[in-house]
């Protein structure tokens, strides 16, 4: 329960396991959580990539902290790529409050 109330989507997500779904959802994270804790792993070992698949590159960088996050990045327009190249990086905190 502690990891969904927090951050900034920590109210609307309790909302939605509590209330809608009833709490169901929690039992299911607790067990996961603990199996994790004992060294439980996957029963099948995920093959490697093979083929074009290891020609892929992901950065990823992280924003802020433990508590905040930013949902979407966004370096440019993506009707016009070229429109701010090499410009700054803008990124969007969630947020469901209107």
């Amino acid at each position: 329960m502690r990891r969904t109330q927090s951050g900034q989507a920590g109210e609307m997500m309790t909302n939605v396991l509590a209330g809608e779904l009833g709490g169901a959802p929690y039992r299911y994270l607790a067990d996961w959580t603990d199996r994790i804790a004992k060294g439980e792993l996957p029963h099948a070992k995920p093959p490697r990539p093979s083929g074009v698949e290891r020609n892929i590159v992901v950065t990823t960088w992280d924003w802020s902290d433990d508590k905040h996050y930013l949902h979407d990045l966004v370096a440019s327009d993506r009707r016009d790529p070229t429109v701010n190249a090499y410009g700054a990086i803008y990124g969007s905190p969630e947020s469901w409050r209107l």
